[in-house]
């Protein structure tokens, strides 16, 4: 636990926010002194009132209090100004530091999410391709909550408890060491048994809620996506029984843990009872006074309703962050990682010419060979078709072709030169990548053409006006009431597939990259708009093309066929 949160303060902390737990510290420890004033300065009256022989009980502090208050016993008015006056500053200054601590938490939360997407972001696209979006969406979502919200702030947390019973303990120490000392021992030894008897089942119930936040947004995803399958094939009660069978796992999982956590919680009272009982017959075997019994019990009374509420919040904190202490070990180690990819410095080269793949071999981790020895190259000017039978590897070509996957054997070629360490290079600016689900942003049309902010040009208007026309979604642009500034609704309903695939050609072009893949990216536009298309794609000479389709009108009109399976071209 310790080594977990001392690793994100070293390592994953801002300066600022360094600076920002070190006062969530000094705040805690300025309110639990104020916190044993207000309340200790009460002790001196409730002491007159039960017994007016105050000074039997030897504490100075107990003394000056009851000083600077007995002069006003005579008058109620003044005495509960004095008191109301005090708990309204320790009111004011709580509500501060609780204002303090709440925007520290979430606005730490947020920075963590976004050092996270800003990790996955610059991560390599075979990391990425071999994890799951659940779970991705987990750790960013849920993870790095839990992991900040529950383990990071009740480690604060907890250092503000101990200050505070610390605090609290110092003070009945010198009201009577001995008997403070024997009630302290019995009350942390039965808290200390108690966590070690369940302190592994809340760290295995703690890994267990990582697993299944994963589960249910994976779950979720399913649902959603296949939403139309659901309805067409009435699938509603099996989706349901088997979402509300890992639900109710869930909850019985979560229903332990908090029965244990809160049992000590919910025995404060009868615990403080036991205690008190406990300090008057042994008070009384000592041969102490009735005066000085009726004392101590009122004031240890008094300061256990603040002591005993935070021993158990201690236990229950202590309790929380063990549970959620799987979710920082993995949020300490995905933000490791991150800072590892970010000092991993990559050279952009420009692929002008040509570029050609020698005897490469690829595959996936523990899974068998995609390609052994494959021969493929590609120049400007040419439009390469390429044809394969479903799962032979026709995706992953052109995310080698791309850069995004690097060939775990064989050689690369861009304009005649070699590549040596192929990890150290991207040539991304070189290739705009076209795949059948498009991606589009809630945005204007002109904004998912350009993705930029920034104000265009008169030459980039022209260009965007030359290529919409040239693939045909021009037509559809001036059908709209808004043209180019037309906002794409979420999910993209205000569009068909055909649509939008031409909007993600239209962005692959104005890129100005010397070369274009596309895969399966004609399969929802009309014929008539394929055949235009693929005449303009023959008119732009200083660009390549590669095309993954099982169209035959599309290969006819292709300058080369490659058969993935035979590895080989046809003319």
């Amino acid at each position: 636990m310790i080594k977990n949160f001392l690793t994100f303060v070293k390592k994953n902390l801002s300066k600022k926010n360094k600076f920002r737990v070190f006062l969530y510290i000094i705040f805690d420890f300025f309110q639990s002194v104020l916190d044993l004033f207000a309340f200790s300065i009460i002790i001196p009256i409730i002491l007159f009132v039960i017994n007016r022989e105050f000074i039997s009980i030897d504490n100075k502090y107990l003394n000056f209090l009851y000083l600077q208050v007995s002069p006003y016993f005579g008058d109620i008015t003044k005495l509960l100004s004095i008191i109301f006056i005090i708990f309204l500053l320790k009111y004011i200054f709580s509500i501060f530091i609780n204002i303090f601590q709440i925007k520290f938490t979430y606005n730490l939360t947020a920075s963590v999410r976004s050092l996270l997407l800003s990790k996955y972001l610059s991560s390599d696209y075979g990391e990425i391709f071999k994890k799951k979006s659940s779970v991705i969406t987990n750790e960013i979502l849920f993870n790095a909550e839990r992991a900040i919200e529950v383990f990071f702030i009740n480690s604060l947390n907890l250092i503000k408890s101990t200050i505070h019973v610390l605090i609290f303990v110092i003070f009945l120490l010198f009201v009577n060491f001995f008997m403070t000392l024997i009630i302290g021992l019995f009350t942390i030894s039965f808290l200390v048994i108690y966590y070690f008897l369940i302190k592994n089942k809340i760290l295995i119930f703690g890994k267990k809620k990582f697993e299944y936040s994963s589960i249910f947004v994976k779950h979720i995803q399913e649902i959603y996506n296949g939403f139309h399958i659901i309805k067409l094939f009435n699938l509603e009660k099996k989706v349901y029984k088997l979402f509300r069978e890992k639900v109710l796992n869930y909850s019985n999982i979560l229903s332990i843990y908090k029965i244990l956590i809160t049992l000590p919680k919910v025995s404060k009272e009868i615990f403080l009872l036991v205690i008190l009982i406990i300090s008057y017959f042994t008070l009384n075997f000592l041969n102490y006074s009735d005066a000085y019994i009726a004392n101590y019990i009122a004031v240890f009374g008094v300061v256990g309703l603040r002591l005993f509420p935070a021993l158990i919040f201690i236990f229950s904190t202590i309790g929380n962050i063990k549970n959620s202490q799987y979710s920082m070990e993995i949020l300490n180690k995905e933000l490791n990682k991150f800072y590892e990819n970010n000092s991993k410095k990559y050279l952009e080269i420009t692929i002008n010419e040509k570029i050609e793949f020698k005897n490469i071999s690829f595959n996936y981790t523990d899974k068998k060979e995609i390609f052994k020895n494959l021969n493929f190259k590609l120049e400007k000017g040419q439009i390469i078709g390429i044809r394969g039978k479903n799962g032979i590897g026709k995706s992953t070509l052109l995310k080698i072709i791309s850069g995004l996957l690097k060939p775990n054997n064989g050689e690369i070629y861009l304009d005649d030169k070699k590549l040596i360490n192929l990890e150290n290079y991207n040539w991304n600016n070189s290739i705009s990548y076209i795949e059948q689900d498009v991606f589009l942003f809630s945005d204007t049309i002109l904004h998912n053409i350009t993705l930029t902010d920034k104000n265009i040009t008169k030459l980039d208007n022209s260009n965007i006006e030359h290529i919409t026309k040239g693939i045909n979604l021009s037509n559809f642009i001036n059908s709209t009431k808004d043209g180019l500034s037309t906002i794409i609704s979420e999910n993209t309903t205000n569009l068909s597939g055909g649509e939008k695939q031409k909007i993600a050609i239209s962005r692959a072009l104005f890129k100005k990259s010397n070369f274009l893949l596309l895969d399966e990216s004609l399969s929802n536009i009309d014929e008539s708009s394929t055949i235009k298309i693929m005449q303009y794609f023959k008119t732009l000479k200083q660009k390549g093309f590669i095309i993954i389709t099982h169209n035959k009108k599309i290969l006819n009109v292709c300058d080369k066929i490659f058969d993935l399976e035979n590895n080989k071209f046809e003319e």
